[in-house]
């Protein structure tokens, strides 16, 4: 039987965003850390080398992991066997292959939160948070040049990755936590993300709300200052109910017309304006 059509359901008033641009599986990487039911090859044990060829076989993995990339001896999930290496260096290197994890975590989230339907403060943080993976590929390329020259060891990984290990693991932490979440609530999960008084933490959370907020503070100035109301993605704190027209206002003097067409949108009020908020609507009004 044939003449069948697919139809599909979309937000509307944005742009069309096609299936296979969303549904690309692999693009990210991200599929490594689901659960394999292929038949692996078995791993050739490192063990009857000796132990200094045994650490440059795994440095040289490592060096892929941390860009999410499997290795020839680390795969899949990023773990280790400790039957194919000497013990020892399996437990040092099992401590900075998470790294892999932390990263294919933020570039997903990157790649799924990219789409339209996510609005301009989630593009926003994801702009922000691409420009901190620059900083971190550009660490993996030293630690690369390192190891070209022969000097980088397994001790020497360990001490080099610590700022970016902690830098990682937040960002990493902050993206699953804001997951599906966008204007206003995004905002406000970035802001309430725990650092523990670490000042490098905070300094990164700062930097992450700062750019996420451009958009929305854009949108802010203009209802204020204009009394315009430019959201297209349903994000600002403030809801506009298109149905109503200025026209009831002539025709009925008990008119709702100003308390109903512009109401407050409590989910996207973010944390640090919520005293203000009905000052910020009353004020655009």
């Amino acid at each position: 039987m044939t003449g069948f059509e697919v139809w599909e359901i979309t937000k509307a008033n944005i742009p069309y965003d096609p299936p296979w641009n969303r549904d690309r599986v692999f693009l990210t990487g991200a599929f490594i850390l689901d659960a394999k039911s292929d038949e692996v090859a078995p791993l050739t044990p490192l063990t009857q080398w000796p132990t200094a060829l045994q650490e440059r076989a795994l440095i040289d993995d490592i060096l892929y992991v941390l860009l999410g990339i499997e290795g020839k001896y680390i795969r899949f999930s990023f773990g280790i066997d400790a039957a194919v290496t000497d013990a020892s260096l399996a437990a040092l290197a099992s401590k900075v292959i998470v790294l892999g994890t932390y990263y294919l975590h933020v570039t997903h989230y990157i790649e799924t939160h990219r789409r339209y339907e996510y609005g301009q403060v989630c593009h926003a943080f994801c702009a922000a948070l691409k420009v901190l993976l620059r900083e971190y590929t550009v660490v993996v390329a030293q630690l690369e040049h390192l190891a070209m020259r022969g000097d980088l060891s397994l001790s020497k990984l360990w001490f080099y990755v610590q700022p970016s290990l902690r830098a990682m693991e937040l960002l990493s932490n902050v993206v699953k936590s804001s997951v599906a979440q966008q204007g206003g609530a995004l905002l406000s999960g970035i802001a309430h993300v725990p650092t523990s008084g670490d000042a490098k933490a905070t300094s990164v959370l700062n930097f992450l709300l700062e750019k996420a907020s451009a958009p929305y503070l854009q949108m802010l100035e203009l209802w204020i200052y204009h009394g315009e109301l430019k959201d297209p993605y349903d994000e600002f704190m403030v809801a506009s109910d298109e149905t109503l027209q200025k026209e009831e206002v002539s025709d009925d003097p008990w008119s709702k017309y100003w308390e109903r067409r512009y109401t407050l949108r409590a989910t996207h009020v973010p944390s640090y304006l919520d005293r203000v908020a009905h000052k910020v609507l009353t004020t655009g009004k």
